[in-house]
């Protein structure tokens, strides 16, 4: 989809005011790819309290999931290049889900025993959402570094801002190569712009590999410098 800045609609707040997030050196642990989710336990230590809550990473999205998951979007793109409207986010996750098995939105959930943490009545919210393509006629054609026709894609990777650095984006990415190789995927491709020096470095250590790089003159031609990365999966 062609991503662009936007602000038709006020989304809702995904965290009440007063919000206590997880202290900074939190460790996610218990991690385990599988094409229906991740579970997986966290603790939040505050002021001698100690508070549990799941995350339910990496699960096929569902008609519940649009909403949150289009709002997390337009905030993670917001002021980029890449910044999309909330109409164009919640359509694009409305025809991922009509997709499956040619594609697939994952998304992550967080089920804090703290209510603080959940917007107005709800019991869990959505705190990082990704896609996988498994054919090229569910993703966008690539103007440069066009991953292989039958290859799986990653894109779209986005985690609430209020909840980064707490290894959600590792989750996501470990639980969308999980459902890539249970349905058959040899490898993993995604870009990554050559100036998300953070983003490069995750997937770096995640084991990726760059196949290949935008030249200089993309940006003439209005193209974000990206690199063509891919991590062999079996």
């Amino acid at each position: 989809m062609q991503l662009r800045s936007g602000d038709d609609e006020q989304p809702e707040e995904p965290l009440a005011r007063g919000t206590t997030l997880p202290a900074s050196g939190t460790r996610l642990q218990g991690c385990r790819p599988a094409p229906r989710g991740i579970e997986q336990q966290y603790t939040e230590r505050n002021g001698g309290r100690t508070t549990s809550s799941t995350s339910s990473c990496g699960r096929a999205g569902h008609p519940a999931d649009v909403g949150p998951a289009s709002v997390l979007l337009t905030r993670a793109f917001a002021g980029s290049l890449q910044g999309i409207p909330i109409q164009d986010a919640r359509q694009y996750c409305l025809d991922s889900l009509k997709q499956v098995p040619r594609g697939v939105l994952l998304v992550a959930r967080l089920q804090p025993d703290d209510p603080a943490l959940l917007p107005p009545g709800q019991a869990s919210r959505v705190v990082a959402t990704t896609g996988l393509s498994f054919c090229r006629a569910t993703r966008e054609d690539f103007p440069t570094l066009q991953p292989p026709d039958e290859a799986v894609y990653l894109s779209n990777m986005a985690v609430d801002g209020k909840l980064r650095r707490y290894g959600f984006a590792r989750l996501m990415l470990a639980a969308a190569e999980g459902l890539a190789a249970a349905q058959g995927g040899r490898q993993l491709y995604l870009h990554a712009r050559l100036a998300d020096a953070p983003a490069q470095q995750l997937y770096l250590s995640s084991g990726y590999a760059v196949v290949g790089r935008d030249g200089f003159l993309a940006k003439l031609r209005g193209i974000t410098p990206r690199a063509l990365m891919v991590k062999p999966l079996q």
